[in-house]
């Protein structure tokens, strides 16, 4: 999940110095399972990024996605 901490999109809640773990709360499993679908479909992480900031729309964002590849095709 480094990068996802380096992209600002699942910072972590609490890192113990002493041993370099991150600890998440509860509360942030939504957002990495929101990033997991995201991702297993092939957007990029600065539209996943819109998307949790609100910056976006996921539907609108999935369907030009979609219009694209099968633009492709």
């Amino acid at each position: 999940y480094g990068l996802y901490r380096e992209e600002g999109l699942l910072v972590p809640a609490f890192t113990n110095d002493e041993n370099g773990y991150h600890y998440y709360e509860e509360s942030q499993l939504s957002v990495l399972e929101t990033i997991k679908r995201l991702r297993s479909i092939g957007l990029s992480l600065y539209e996943i990024k819109k998307i949790i900031e609100g910056e976006a729309d996921e539907k609108t964002v999935i369907s030009g996605r979609i219009k694209e590849t099968d633009s492709q095709s």
